[in-house]
């Protein structure tokens, strides 16, 4: 679940901004499942097949595994959100830029929404989904065992399987993809915890994002100062970020 507050959540801008361009200064996730993940697991696993047979000592089933770490894909998107204060209009189109840019299809009941800020109901079903399909990318995804991922710490890469030289080839290829409509996302084998700010419970697909409760207050003193730097009763916040 994701859910972005801006300057009217807080009562601190305009309240005559249309909801489009309300600028964004708070992102909270919760991980949960995406819509249509049975789609992306048929296609991996498709891609991968049963990785060896299950014997005794290991699990009793094999899981599907994301290689550049959840938290970190969530993380890339949220600096590029809030750290440019997008408005929510341009976080519509920028997620729906990288939707397309992966191939990723909606699903068959969000083609229904003709204009997702018509509404915050509508909105908020949008880029909850489009966040979530972005992070659960069928090409950064692997069936079968692998390195672990430290609780996103690390890159989580496939082995011990037959066929897990292949995977690697794949879910490699799917990481540079991810990095060039991601530009924030970090592909470094390793990365400290102080660096990460994603808590995690045990297991790849337990991992909740940690709000940064101060964020808002720092980016708002960010917009204020700057209005108060230009002068410019035109300026709006993101006016200076490159």
């Amino acid at each position: 679940m994701l859910i972005l507050y801006d300057e009217e959540d807080f009562k601190l801008g305009s309240t005559k901004k249309a909801f489009g361009d309300r600028a964004v200064l708070q992102m909270v996730y919760v991980r949960t499942d995406m819509l249509g993940s049975d789609k992306m697991k048929a296609y991996v696993k498709a891609k991968d097949g049963e990785p060896e047979p299950i014997v005794s000592g290991k699990p009793k089933h094999w899981v599907y595994n994301h290689y550049v770490p959840h938290g970190r894909i969530i993380k890339a998107i949220e600096d590029v959100i809030v750290n440019k204060m997008m408005t929510r209009a341009q976080v519509l189109a920028w997620l729906d830029s990288v939707t397309k840019a992966l191939k990723i299809e909606p699903d068959e009941f969000l083609k229904q929404v003709q204009n997702p800020l018509t509404s915050r109901p509508a909105f908020d079903v949008w880029v909850d989904w489009a966040a979530a399909a972005i992070c659960d990318w069928r090409e950064n995804m692997f069936y079968g065992p692998g390195t672990g991922d430290g609780a996103g710490t690390r890159i989580d890469s496939p082995s011990g399987g037959a066929n897990s030289a292949a995977q690697l080839a794949r879910v490699k290829l799917g990481a540079a993809e991810l990095k060039k409509n991601l530009p924030r996302l970090s592909l470094a084998d390793h990365i400290p915890n102080e660096e990460f700010e994603y808590s995690a419970d045990e297991g790849d697909e337990q991992r909740v994002a940690a709000p940064k409760g101060d964020q808002w207050w720092e980016a708002l003193n960010k917009t204020w100062k700057a209005k108060d730097d230009k002068k410019d009763p035109n300026w709006k916040p993101g006016d200076d970020d490159e």
